[in-house]
């Protein structure tokens, strides 16, 4: 296989990209390969570095799907890229599915049950302070009961707000977390790829 063979056949792998994003990998692909020969690599080696056009044009999709998390402006869209970076992620090695995805999903399914247990907190606030309102005519407007109620809705509050703004940076970690963790995985497999 020479160079152009090489870079077609990347070319046809790397479908799953934008025409943008394929453009310039395929320029990047071709400055590599001039920067190798000025430094006196012959072209067979730098194919040799390189491996197939199949599993580098895996781990360059992976890459690009990473990234996408970083650049989504929404949850959707960095939930629909971080599903579809994990999914290219598991594809490039066996590893993968024993080490990363298991782990992974617990976290996620964590995550996915956690919000609805932490808007239900959050939802419950009205409802509490209604119940407490109604305690007030119940126990009388006595100094006492009137204090504890109070201190019992300001505490509540408080848990309430805790609580959601505490999940939501450990949602927010999480998204930071497996960033890393795809981009690591990425650079593994990169390095494996090339021997080192």
């Amino acid at each position: 296989m020479n160079k152009q063979q090489f870079l077609s056949e990347l070319e046809k792998y790397l479908n799953d990209l934008s025409a943008e994003e394929r453009n310039d990998i395929l320029r990047d692909m071709e400055e590599y390969f001039r920067e190798a020969k000025s430094r006196g690599r012959s072209e067979e080696d730098v194919l040799e570095k390189l491996g197939s056009p199949k599993i580098f044009s895996e781990t360059i999709i992976a890459e690009a799907k990473v990234k996408r998390i970083r650049t989504a402006s929404t949850w959707p869209q960095k939930i629909s890229a971080g599903f579809g970076a994990l999914l290219a992620i598991l594809l490039l090695t066996p590893f993968n599915l024993i080490f990363v995805l298991l782990p992974l999903l617990l976290v996620t399914l964590m995550i996915i049950v956690g919000w609805p247990i932490v808007l239900a907190i959050a939802l419950s606030l009205p409802v509490v302070l209604l119940v407490l309102f109604f305690l007030i005519f119940e126990v009388g407007f006595k100094l006492f009961a009137l204090l504890s109620l109070l201190f019992f809705a300001i505490g509540w509050f408080g848990m309430v707000t805790a609580v959601v703004v505490g999940f939501f940076y450990v949602t927010l970690f999480y998204f930071k977390g497996v960033a890393k963790l795809f981009q690591w995985n990425i650079q593994f497999i990169k390095n494996r790829m090339k021997g080192e």
